[in-house]
């Protein structure tokens, strides 16, 4: 009796090591299908300049002002390595940020639709695998202002759980919550080609089918995501123990290391994400994404694909 425990709980250990192979293997895929397309390397790029830049550029034109406490915001903004500021800073610099991922995350995934879109056979439809016609053109304009919109309530969010507004639980659930949601909604926009409302609904209809698949299905993503929040540690950490007096070369390390890791990190997530709608979509994978690793973490059956379902397990 006790061997058979051990060859089961054998049999789930490496059933969790193929789940766990083929959710890295889909984030390769996706981060390479960012890095060959130049457009995207630029984006990315430009991106990161931006979330190392603004913060400097607005620092410093903030400490010319004769105002001790406009000062120490700059110096804080500018590494963003603490809370800081009055209310209305804080959740001034929450929305900004916030805006900024959710515009350059959209734009990262409507290029990816749209290299897909341009790289699918022509005539492609129902009868060949596709729950629906085809991919339709990106919306752009309609898609910057619901992905300006996601931004905001975003910031908002994560806002009211940084100054504890609400019950802390509450507030986290609500901003934890909607940050999971909003994950969905950015490539809804692009691939559905929907206002702000009709994406929510479309990955909420997502969320519903992927329900199924194995939990360890997003280990991949969610390692990423791990490495770069303990990196993203290491700033505040550095304050803690080195002191006050060696906080601007905290900032540059936050701003070295610990920027280019969470843009990484979110670039990755969105390419990730928009890769599994375009598979429930479409029920294909896209790009040169390996078809059995992106059915086993979508959870469903795609065209082309032998990967076995996983299941409701994990």
């Amino acid at each position: 009796m006790r061997s058979d425990a051990r060859a089961a709980t054998a049999r789930v250990i490496r059933q969790k090591r193929s789940v766990l192979r083929s959710s890295l293997a889909v984030v390769y895929g996706c981060a390479r299908e960012v890095l060959r397309t130049p457009a995207l390397r630029v984006l990315v790029a430009a991106g990161l300049f931006v979330r190392v830049g603004a913060p400097v550029a607005f620092g410093r034109r903030l400490s010319r002002l004769d105002d001790p406490d406009a000062a120490a915001f700059a110096r804080c903004a500018a590494g963003a390595v603490q809370a800081c500021g009055s209310t209305a800073q804080r959740v001034g610099l929450s929305i900004g940020r916030s805006v900024v991922v959710a515009v350059i995350q959209f734009v990262i995934s409507a290029m990816l639709v749209s290299g897909w879109r341009r790289a699918s056979p022509p005539g492609v439809g129902a009868a060949e695998g596709f729950a629906s016609p085809g991919p339709a053109p990106v919306r752009w304009a309609p898609g910057l202002v619901a992905a300006t919109l996601v931004g905001v309530l975003i910031g908002l969010t994560s806002a009211a759980a940084d100054l504890g507004r609400l019950h802390a639980l509450v507030t986290a659930a609500i901003a934890f919550g909607w940050s999971y949601v909003a994950a969905y909604v950015l490539p809804a926009i692009a691939i559905h080609g929907k206002g702000l409302i009709g994406s929510v609904r479309a990955a909420v209809g997502v969320l519903r089918a992927t329900w199924g698949a194995d939990i360890f299905a997003w280990s991949g993503v969610w390692l990423v995501g791990g490495i770069a929040s303990l990196v993203g540690q290491i700033p505040p950490l550095l304050v803690g123990w080195l002191g006050a007096d060696y906080r601007p070369q905290v900032r540059v390390a936050n701003l070295s290391l610990g920027v280019p890791v969470e843009v990484t990190s979110e670039v990755i997530a969105v390419a990730f994400v928009t890769a599994i709608l375009w598979a429930v979509e479409f029920r294909r994978s896209p790009g040169r994404l390996d078809d059995a690793a992106l059915s086993t973490v979508s959870g469903i059956e795609l065209a082309d694909s032998a990967a076995p379902q996983m299941g409701a397990e994990g």
